[in-house]
């Protein structure tokens, strides 16, 4: 069970959720400003996803301020839309409010965005966790064995 914050998307987010599907955008910004979620940038794919990870990524991460981000890969569900990572990065040194508000958001803006698009979903609190390096660790710990 996720606290919800009563933050909800702004009807730009909104309208542009409701069709990323048909979007050629590779990453997607997301960050909470005046409460509500707001589109801060999209960025075009112009290669393979592992080509284009870190030029898109990375500029979306500032050392202070959370975000989230919408990845899109390469390969596609069994509906034919894209599968996508979902990456929440918040600085260790962010407030506590900010903690807690992106935290317990995360929930909201999966539904909005839709659970059955996201194939991956992480959290970074330093900007490497965040790095395609960083996306492949995530992946490799999630498929092995636990202790």
């Amino acid at each position: 069970m996720s606290c919800q914050t009563g933050i909800v998307a702004s009807s730009g987010l909104a309208a542009y959720l409701s069709s990323v599907s048909h979007h050629s955008d590779r990453c997607i910004q997301i960050n909470i400003e005046n409460e509500e979620l707001q589109l801060i940038q999209n960025r075009l794919a112009a290669s393979d996803y592992e080509s284009d990870w870190d030029r898109n990524v990375m500029v979306c991460i500032e050392d202070d301020q959370p975000c989230y981000i919408f990845y899109r890969l390469d390969d596609k569900a069994n509906d034919g839309a894209y599968n996508y990572v979902f990456m929440c990065f918040v600085p260790n040194d962010s407030s506590v409010k900010n903690k807690m508000l992106y935290a317990a958001t995360r929930a909201t803006l999966r539904r909005i965005f839709g659970d059955n698009r996201i194939s991956t979903e992480f959290m970074g609190t330093v900007p490497e966790e965040l790095s395609l390096q960083g996306y492949k660790n995530q992946i490799l710990s999630a498929g092995s064995a636990a202790p």
